[in-house]
Parts: C-alpha cells; sequence; structure tokens
C-alpha cells in the first residue's frame, strides 16, 4: 500500500471520528481527577485527618446512621482510604408522605459522625463524577453509547497505526520541532501535529486497545449470552438461621471486619454490605496491594463473601491469583484511566489524556486549511445514457421509512410507543453502533450507493438494503 493511500485512510479515519475523539479524549483526561473533582464540589465530601490518625469503627459510623435516620435502611457502607475523604454512606428513608427517598450519607472518618447528606442519584447526574465518566464511557448513550465509543478505540488504533507508517522517520523526529509561518497557515499545525503524535504515540496505542476492549465487550458478552449461552455455576448461600434473626444474633459490622481480616489479610475493604437477614451473604469489595488489578470504586475485582451470622467464608476473589486473559482484563483499568501509579502517573495520565482530542482538532484544521486552497476538482464524467440520477425525494422516504419501521420495532417489544431513553438508544444509538461494528457490511452498502449515485436503480436499491440493514439491527438484543 502506497504512502499516499495510507494518508487518505489516516486522513479519512480522523475526519469521521474527529468530534467524537475530540469530546471522548476530553472527557477521559478529565475522569482521571473525577473524585478530586468531586471533593471540590461537594463540601460534606471533605474531611480532615486526625492529628493522630485515629479512625471511627464500623460499628460507631452505623449507630450514627441509626441515630440521624431513624426507621431508614443503610444500605452498602463505602469507605475511603485517603484521610481527606469522607466514607460514603446510601441510606434509604420513608418521608412522612409515605414515599421512600434515598439520600447519601457523608461520614468523617476520624469521628464516625455525619458531616451532612445529600439526594442519592444513581444516573448520569447523580454527581458531578457520574457525569464526567459516563460523559467518557458512553456519551451518556446507555449501554449502547459504551459500545459506540469502543469503535473510536479502534479507529484511534488504526490512526496511530497509519500516521506511524506514514511518518516512518519518527525517531530521527522526536526532538525535531520547527514551527515555520504563521498561525493561521498549515505549516506549523502539522510540524505540531506530527511532534505531539510521535511522542503520544505509544500512549494513545494503549488508550485506544484498552478502550476498545472495555466498549465493545458488551457486544460479545450479549453474543455469548443469547447465542452461546452455557450453564453457570451456582452460588454458594449460606444456611438460613431464623433464631438468630429473632435473637439479634447477626454479627456486627466490626465483627465481620474481624472475620474479614483473617480471611483476606491483604484486602483493604472498601465496600461492605451490611447483614439485612440470615441467609443473605454479606459482601466485601476492595484493593490488594498490587497496581495492576482493578482498584477503582467503579470496577473492583477483589472481593469477599461471608456469612453474616457465623463469619464463614463463603467465597473469595483474588484479582492477584487471576491468569491469562482474566489478568490483562482486569489490569486494563488501571492502566486506561492511570490511577495504578498514584497522584504521578495520573498527572501523567491527564496531560497525555489530552493528545487525542488535540490531534482530532489539529488534523481537521490541517484538512481545512488544504481545501480551502486546493482547487475543486472537475466532477468525473459519466455517460448520458448511463447518468440517471435518483429523484432528490427517494433518500429521505426511505431514511424516513426506516426510521419508522425501527421505532416500530423497539416500541412493540416494549410495549409502549412513548419516547423513551431506552427506546432512543434501542432505535437510534443500538443500530448505528451495531451498525460500525459491523463495517464490513455497512461499509459496502455505503460504497455501493456512493459508487452508483448515477443509476437510479441501483443507487435507490442500495439504500433500501441500508435500511433493511438498519431494521435487522435494530431488532438485536432487543431486551
Amino acid at each position: 500500500m502506497s504512502a499516499k493511500t495510507l494518508f487518505r485512510w489516516h486522513l479519512a479515519l480522523g475526519l469521521f471520528s474527529g468530534i467524537f475523539m475530540f469530546l471522548i479524549g476530553l472527557t477521559g483526561a478529565i475522569a482521571v481527577f473525577a473524585e478530586e473533582i468531586d471533593w471540590l464540589v461537594i463540601p460534606p465530601l471533605r474531611a480532615k485527618a486526625a492529628p493522630d490518625g485515629r479512625r471511627a469503627d464500623a460499628d460507631t459510623i452505623v449507630a450514627n446512621l441509626k441515630a440521624r435516620y431513624p426507621g431508614g435502611r443503610i444500605g452498602t457502607i463505602e469507605f475511603s482510604t485517603r484521610p481527606s475523604f469522607a466514607h460514603q454512606v446510601n441510606v434509604s428513608t420513608r418521608q412522612p408522605d409515605g414515599r421512600s427517598r434515598g439520600v447519601t450519607a457523608y461520614i468523617d472518618p476520624a469521628t464516625g459522625t455525619i458531616q451532612g447528606d445529600r439526594s442519592f442519584g444513581s444516573g448520569y447526574f447523580g454527581s458531578v463524577y457520574q457525569f464526567i465518566r459516563q460523559s467518557h464511557v458512553r456519551l451518556l448513550m446507555g449501554a449502547w453509547g459504551r459500545v459506540f465509543v469502543g469503535v473510536f478505540g479502534v479507529t484511534l488504533m488504526l490512526s496511530c497505526i497509519t500516521g506511524l507508517w506514514i511518518y516512518r522517520g519518527w525517531i530521527k523526529k522526536l526532538f525535531q520541532l520547527r514551527l515555520k509561518g504563521g498561525w493561521g497557515g498549515r505549516p506549523p499545525w502539522a510540524e505540531l501535529h506530527k511532534f505531539i503524535g510521535v511522542w503520544s504515540l505509544l500512549f494513545n496505542l494503549l488508550i485506544g486497545l484498552s478502550g476498545a476492549v472495555l466498549g465493545l465487550e458488551n457486544v460479545y458478552i450479549r453474543v455469548q449470552k443469547e447465542w452461546f449461552a452455557s450453564k453457570e455455576a451456582v452460588a454458594t448461600k449460606p444456611a438460613a438461621h431464623p433464631a438468630a434473626v429473632a435473637t439479634g444474633a447477626l454479627l456486627t459490622p466490626n465483627q465481620l471486619l474481624a472475620h474479614a481480616r483473617q480471611a483476606f489479610p491483604d484486602l483493604t475493604v472498601r465496600s461492605m454490605s451490611l447483614p439485612v437477614k440470615a441467609g443473605t451473604p454479606v459482601s466485601l469489595s476492595g484493593d490488594v496491594p498490587n497496581p495492576l488489578v482493578a482498584q477503582s470504586h467503579v470496577r473492583r475485582r477483589n472481593s469477599l463473601r461471608l456469612d453474616p451470622v457465623t463469619g464463614a467464608m463463603l467465597g473469595k476473589v483474588d484479582g492477584r491469583e487471576d491468569t491469562g486473559w482474566i489478568r490483562v482484563y482486569w489490569a486494563i483499568d488501571p492502566l486506561h484511566f492511570g490511577y495504578f501509579g498514584g497522584l504521578l502517573t495520573k498527572v501523567i495520565w491527564f496531560i497525555l489524556g489530552m493528545t487525542p482530542s488535540f490531534l482530532a482538532l489539529t488534523g481537521t484544521w490541517m484538512w481545512w486549511r488544504r481545501r480551502a486552497h486546493a482547487a475543486q476538482p472537475a466532477p468525473a464524467s459519466v455517460p448520458a445514457a448511463t447518468r440517471v440520477a435518483s429523484p432528490r425525494w427517494v433518500v429521505p422516504v426511505i431514511g424516513v421509512a426506516t426510521l419508522a419501521c425501527a421505532y416500530a420495532v423497539v416500541a412493540k417489544d416494549a410495549g409502549n410507543w412513548a419516547f423513551t431513553h431506552r427506546l432512543a438508544e434501542h432505535w437510534l444509538v443500538k443500530p448505528v453502533a451495531l451498525g460500525l461494528v459491523a463495517f464490513p457490511i455497512t461499509g459496502l452498502l455505503v460504497w455501493i450507493s456512493w459508487r452508483w449515485r448515477h443509476s437510479a436503480a441501483v443507487h435507490a436499491g442500495a439504500w433500501l438494503l441500508l435500511g433493511g440493514w438498519y431494521v435487522c439491527l435494530t431488532s438485536l438484543f432487543l431486551r
């Protein structure tokens, strides 16, 4: 393949993914410090470390919560591992009008007192952290938005590979930066584009690969679940102890943590569900002293399950014991978000995380400047006998009919014709995401419609096939 052809591919990939790569790169860089941003904007989340380093025990925290929210149901306790961050606990309370209200209570780690609370939100706008992370992971477009973002992980890798081949002498250019000409022209931006691209090459390959794996996993999980389903092992459940419930013999949080330390000494517990009743396991999860095992408070690998009455271990997962692909998979999250080395790697990941957005902007700017100075090519000559363009109404009519049919498929399956977020996801986001994943088929149909655009029959037929392909993709994985 010639350098000219590779350059065209590099350009096409950049133009196709430009605006999305800008958004994904920008939100990804900010997501590195999403927890710290929450700390800045939520005053009760801030805490002061005790001079003597003391920390309140779990029983004190639960007692304070019960006193503050009498009759409330205490959910999972999220323990902070940093002294300046408060513990967080979700509590469901009953309002005077009978409605249930969920709040997140913020607990001072040193004293166990409640510093404040706010209405609990689990959606995209539940907190600044959730908004930033979900903007990056799925562009606020649901589960299939994650697949859509995963596609751009692939385009980022292809852009890196084509760019590497175009600038085959990139090693010699590592320390060359010649900014000639005015910034209103193309030359300095082209030089800066190459320079930043070379220095961030390995990082962007890593981010593209890990982003593709994390984003596209929704597709292969659904395919495996629905088309290659296999029987899963039934989880072990503790025996019921009816008498324990009546006598209050369920273990206290402190006792459960003591059992957890005996069963899994290396586990730093970050999350614990309180025992609700005998027969329901208590789940604990957290971190182990290995930087390349997923340890964020979103994607935890390490966990422990205990009997709420006896404290006996019912199950244990230690990410350090994983092998093969599983081990690699659970190392992807710390490598993608850069928290494996503490503050230093987070700062580096934040800076390098801006490069996809910068490359998308500069690449688009150079393309625009090139077009402004290039002469417009003459239209290709087509024999008069074959130059019979489709009427202008053909494409809009087929497009509207396609969207109407796709809407009917989703609405009929849901049993509700009202426009909802779920319906929009399955009607628009899912077929587009799957169409990009199945690019060979989608690309072929688009190419036929463009290549024979002067043949009315072929052009209309290609658009009908595209419409049918769209409806077909809409009908997949509806539940």
